[in-house]
């Protein structure tokens, strides 16, 4: 599913319903002429926590029903339908496995089944948008027709963090033909969808220069996860596409100022009582060294949560830089050395070509293991459960 195209959600099945009555059950067994698909879901490095875990398959999805064979109630599952693509992508979360390494799941198509509310709530407020998972807030987001999104992590006592995007410009000899961003416009209207296992928020914008003509267009798209009930797991996208021209990115520590060139920039500022006091595997020495060593995750904590933000280094190519901004804010420089970044003359994004940037953002109580349950976040994030098709669908008599 593209960022910037936030998918339909089809129906979804709650494990936690109540068992069907013979009277459903043979509406089911009437209904239930579709096609039966077998999958192995290899999750050997998943042992101790749930995952997120997604197949992709052609066409639309209809009626999805998820069955481990092992056990007599369905998986929640969610389908998100891309009509750029005509693909659905099947969304599920897997178990603590323990000594297991692998386990077999059916995909049932085109089966009548009873709705249940999602898990993953997405409310409208007077700002954005919170998302409560299984009636906890835990977040918002706010997509404004004009400025720089934001996503806040929330909880019982309120905010915790805020996490901006937004794009730096340097240089004063500007191009005749392609200024500097100015601003940025909403194009259209954001979509918020509830979900079995997944909440989405996404919108699209449009960054202008001081003449009003398009630079570039951005993406932003936020996942809320239904997973481990005392953690919040948000997966946020954040992407560029280079629509009318070549988009020149800036170097984070030598800008050039003889051309206008744009750099992608993440913020982290904190709230409350929270500080940062782990950046990578330094430990806590200070700001000095934060910003001379590059990380992928930084820890934070207050007096009653631990907050981490993880970068995902299969999109920001090498780890990027980071600076203190006042005392509770920390900013991600993007290194020019991005997948998908032409290295010629200068960096630049070529045009029809697009740079998509992900992180996850976590919030769990305080334990003496905060650091190790961030790394796991990481790989689960990069490497995910592998689904592999066992046999060829079938007709169900």
């Amino acid at each position: 599913m593209s960022s910037h195209e936030p998918p339909e959600t089809s129906p979804a099945v709650d494990a936690d319903a109540t068992e069907p009555s013979p009277s459903d059950m043979r509406a089911t067994s009437d209904a239930d002429q579709g096609e039966t698909h077998r999958f192995r879901v290899d999750a050997a490095g998943h042992r101790r926590r749930s995952s997120l875990t997604h197949v992709t398959l052609s066409g639309k999805i209809d009626r999805p029903l998820l069955q481990r064979p092992d056990r007599s109630r369905p998986t929640p599952c969610q389908g998100e339908y891309d009509a750029a693509t005509d693909r659905t992508s099947l969304w599920w979360l897997t178990d603590p496995l323990g000594a297991e390494e692998s386990y077999d799941v059916d995909l049932r198509l085109g089966v009548r089944q009873r709705s249940t509310p999602a898990r993953v709530k997405v409310a409208p407020s007077a700002t954005g948008w919170v998302v409560s998972i299984r009636e906890r807030r835990s977040g918002e987001v706010l997509l404004s027709k004009r400025g720089v999104p934001q996503l806040s992590l929330l909880d019982d006592r309120g905010r915790l963090a805020t996490v901006t995007h937004r794009a730096r410009s340097f240089g004063e000899a500007l191009d005749p033909t392609r200024g500097a961003a100015r601003q940025r416009v909403r194009r259209g209207q954001p979509i918020a969808c509830d979900g079995a296992v997944v909440g989405t928020v996404a919108g699209r914008f449009a960054q202008l220069d001081e003449k009003a003509r398009v630079n570039w267009m951005e993406s932003h798209c936020y996942r809320f996860l239904d997973g481990d009930e005392k953690a919040t797991i948000i997966d946020a996208t954040y992407s560029w596409q280079a629509t009318t021209g070549p988009i020149p990115l800036a170097l984070p520590h030598s800008v050039p100022a003889s051309r206008p060139c744009h750099l992608p920039v993440l913020r982290l500022a904190l709230a409350g009582g929270a500080r940062v006091s782990w950046f990578g595997d330094l430990g806590w020495k200070g700001q000095e060294e934060i910003a001379a060593h590059p990380s992928w995750i930084v820890l934070a904590m207050s007096e009653h949560r631990c907050l981490a933000l993880v970068l995902s280094s299969s999109t920001w190519g090498q780890p990027p830089r980071w600076r203190f901004v006042g005392n509770r804010s920390v900013e991600a420089l993007a290194s020019p050395g991005l997948p998908g970044a032409s290295q010629g003359d200068h960096v630049q994004l070529p045009l029809g070509s697009s740079l998509t940037l992900r992180y996850r953002l976590l919030s769990f109580p305080p334990t003496d293991d905060a650091l190790d349950f961030a790394r796991e976040q990481l790989l689960d994030a990069e490497y995910p459960p592998r689904v592999r098709p066992l046999e060829e669908p079938a007709e169900r008599p």
